[in-house]
């Protein structure tokens, strides 16, 4: 099995430059011969569309506007971890998610974000409160969306619902402030004995590709 991890820059958005450039990655990742597919953490809308714009409104998803992804789900057979905001109806709360399609472009699950809750950038997010282990390709996959991994609460917690993977998304690039994720993203692999993959927000403006992905393989 290979997955891509899209690297692109998609911080800043807005919404609709972000949906473009994902398509012609998750296309190109694809072409390459990528069976899953790893965004960064808020890939759709951009991590720091609230710091842009107060008045942005969080839509419930899947959203009418991520057919085209959807579609190229179901065209190339590939399963889709997808960072986005969602809202949701039932409960009158935006969540900081990772969206799971797979091959046939259907939804497969969900994973709210975990850890947070109004904080920052993610000051429009409230906290997921559930584990998230799902059937892709044959592996009971674990879904967290970046802090998350920090945390062993989250990520024990999710190996004991049974993940044979843990997959996360993130948009967690070193600083001073933050300091760097890898050193603990590496813990967390090594306590659980389960491979970890992160797609973490990085990558610049630059055309779509091949270059701007890294594609992994998994025996």
């Amino acid at each position: 099995m290979k997955i891509a991890l899209c690297h692109l820059e998609l911080s800043c958005g807005p919404q609709e430059r972000n949906l473009q450039i994902l398509e012609q990655a998750v296309r190109v990742a694809a072409e390459q011969g990528a069976d899953w597919v790893l965004t960064p953490e808020a890939a759709v809308q951009g991590y720091y569309f609230y710091y842009i714009n107060k008045n942005a409104v969080v839509a419930p998803q899947p959203s009418p506007e991520l057919e085209l992804l959807c579609k190229l789900c179901r065209e190339y057979g590939i399963t889709l971890f997808l960072g986005c905001g969602e809202y949701d109806a039932a409960c009158d709360k935006n969540f900081n998610s990772c969206l799971v399609f797979g091959p046939d472009g259907k939804l497969l699950g969900r994973h709210r974000k975990l850890f947070g809750e109004c904080l920052g950038a993610e000051a429009w997010a409230r906290k997921g409160h559930s584990f998230t282990v799902l059937p892709c390709s044959g592996l009971q996959t674990g879904v967290l969306v970046c802090a998350d991994l920090w945390f062993p609460e989250y990520y024990e917690g999710t190996k004991a619902q049974g993940a044979e993977i843990i997959v996360d998304v993130a948009a967690w690039p070193p600083t001073q402030v933050c300091g760097n994720p890898l050193p603990a993203w590496l813990h967390a692999s090594k306590v659980t004995d389960v491979t970890i993959i992160v797609c973490n927000q990085t990558g610049s403006a630059a055309p779509i590709s091949s270059d701007n992905l890294l594609l992994l393989g998994l025996r």
